[in-house]
């Protein structure tokens, strides 16, 4: 009867209380108390493997004082690592009348690498133990922010957003766009010179689509400019060219979960919102 009771008890639980590994079954689950105090849980975003969670929480709608966590459950671990990345982070909320958010968590494609809230931190393990590097800080709030290859990232910053009159007698809110390509460990930003002079203006009135850009396979860059719907490749040594009828590809979005991924190892994480206390729950079947 016990060896029966053992093979059917699958399901760990293991709340957080203070530093160290969260205990989960290899083919089991794992509950761990995220500790966002002053605020609560906003948004998270899965690494493309799903090996890794990144949880941003905080009080209030913008300023500083939010905290991002890394959960890291690699396959065929015994345990899930906690890692507090930073208690200060800076929210800035999109301003009325723009249909997207600014971006606020985004993994690179290898998942050692995240943007959270403005800063591009990389995540390292030594001696079992998860660390967090500032690698770079933008400026600016972005509207889409993406890793390329090796320590380049592009992304689309927002100067200003202002009501301004486009036509006689009309007004719109006018957001001022930079494409900028940045090499993180050298702490650079190269402007991308706009193909026509409105191409870094957004209406968001009468150019709903917002501003993009994403790499290609080959080390290229799409980048999507809302004025006349453009698309434009861009990559050193090659001559500048319109795509047609394209756009830059889907970026993964923060959001509540749940998030599965069956490969490689079948993990599943779900947030689940307090009171009392905000949770994420990590299934491994």
């Amino acid at each position: 009867m016990r060896n029966r009771l053992g093979f059917l008890v699958l399901v760990v639980l293991a709340a957080w209380t203070g530093p160290g590994a969260v205990p989960a079954a290899r083919a089991g689950q794992a509950e761990i108390a995220l500790r966002l105090a002053p605020g609560r849980l906003r948004l998270a975003l899965p690494s493309p493997d799903g090996r890794r969670l990144a949880v941003l929480g905080g009080k209030g709608e913008a300023g500083p004082g939010h905290t991002v966590i890394v959960l890291d459950y690699p396959c065929g671990a015994d345990s899930v690592r906690r890692l507090t990345v930073t208690r200060s982070a800076s929210f800035t909320p999109t301003p009325p009348k723009v249909p997207t958010s600014y971006l606020a968590l985004q993994w690179s494609p290898d998942g050692t690498r995240l943007f959270a809230a403005g800063v591009v931190y990389e995540i390292t393990e030594d001696g079992g133990k998860l660390a967090a590097k500032n690698l770079y800080t933008l400026e600016r709030p972005v509207l889409d922010f993406r890793f390329g290859p090796g320590e380049k990232a592009a992304g689309v910053e927002v100067e200003y957003a202002r009501v301004r009159e486009i036509r006689r007698g009309e007004q719109a809110l006018v957001v001022k766009l930079a494409y900028r390509i940045y090499s993180l460990k050298q702490g650079i930003a190269a402007p991308v010179q706009a193909p026509e002079k409105y191409a870094i203006a957004w209406v968001p009135k009468e150019w709903p689509p917002p501003p993009a850009v994403s790499w290609e396979p080959d080390g290229g860059l799409l980048l999507f400019y809302p004025y006349h719907d453009r698309t434009e490749y861009l990559k050193p040594g090659k001559a500048r060219r319109t795509i047609q009828d394209r756009r830059p590809s889907p970026r993964a979005e923060p959001g509540l979960g749940p998030f599965r991924f069956r490969e490689p190892c079948d993990t599943e994480w779900t947030l689940l919102p307090g009171p009392p206390a905000d949770r994420v729950r990590v299934k491994r079947r």
